[in-house]
């Protein structure tokens, strides 16, 4: 009778007026993020077209539908407070550290209550090395004349990436290397053997000379580096007119078995020429030396 009393009305007095409250609706159809639907109802009455009131046993429900379109809840954090970095100098690491989060209303932007909370966070991260000079180096790895490397240490800190400043327990040793060139000094090359050409030609003589290893950045003898080495120089010998080394007297080497032939050593004459014969005996044969006067 209530819905039929509010037809009848409607469409016996035509110039009624209809209307209607607020639509009370229920929730999206999606949850959020999308466009859906939200159904819902409202109360509608007629009002008199004479008074301008309300019309008695005219309000009824009736059924709304909308569009909807619900924000989704926003994740918020905080900076990170992060950890050092893995990696300590000149390489690329990582680093940990937790931040603080909360979820606020998509519709309103207010911080949802409860929804606080600590979450973990990583980062890449690069931290530059700072060093001292490279110091305490062992010997030159080539002694004398030769270039070569000395290998030595240094003292490295790490500067922290964001507040530029050294980070603490940071400093370590790490090897380093540079170039070096020591001197090679000696003496005089002596104590030489024979020539290695009897005479009339140029040949070689071996001999030896003490040499030390002078350093090249301080120019002091570096101790426990003196040793001979092995030196050549030319040489030749002058030959007589015989043959012979000049000043040396000529030879004649006579077997024993020969000896006989000699009947006379007292009168012999040569060119007119006095010979003088000096016999002497050496092991198994005799030398006689002949002496032109």
């Amino acid at each position: 009778m209530y819905n039929d009393h509010y037809t009848i009305l409607s469409i016996l007095l035509p110039g009624n007026t209809r209307r209607c409250g607020e639509c009370t609706y229920g929730s999206c159809s999606v949850s959020c993020g999308a466009e859906g639907e939200k159904k819902g109802t409202k109360e509608c009455w007629l009002v008199s077209r004479l008074t301008g009131n309300e019309i008695p046993n005219t309000r009824r429900v009736e059924e709304c539908t909308d569009t909807c379109n619900i924000p989704c809840p926003i994740e918020k954090c905080g900076p990170c407070d992060f950890g050092p970095c893995s990696e300590m100098c000149d390489a690329e690491g990582t680093k940990e550290g937790t931040k603080d989060c909360w979820v606020v209303d998509g519709a309103t932007n207010v911080e949802i209550v409860g929804s606080r909370q600590q979450e973990a966070c990583t980062d890449t991260c690069k931290n530059d090395c700072t060093c001292g000079p490279c110091e305490d180096f062992s010997a030159c790895s080539e002694s004398c004349g030769a270039e070569g490397t000395k290998a030595g240490q240094k003292t490295c800190w790490a500067i922290d990436e964001i507040t530029h400043r050294e980070i603490p327990s940071s400093r370590h040793m790490e090897r380093c290397t540079d170039s070096c060139h020591n001197l090679c000094t000696c003496d005089s090359c002596g104590h030489f053997g024979q020539c290695s050409e009897s005479c009339g030609a140029a040949g070689t003589k071996d001999g030896t000379k003490d040499c030390w290893v002078v350093d090249g950045a301080t120019n002091l003898e570096i101790v426990g580096s003196r040793h001979k080495e092995t030196c050549i120089e030319t040489c030749e010998k002058d030959c007589g007119a015989d043959g012979t080394k000049a000043g040396q007297k000529g030879s004649i080497r006579v077997l024993p078995d020969v000896l006989h032939n000699i009947t006379s050593v007292n009168s012999m004459v040569m060119h007119a020429c006095i010979i003088i014969i000096k016999l002497s005996t050496h092991l198994d044969n005799i030398t006689i030396s002949v002496t032109t006067l």
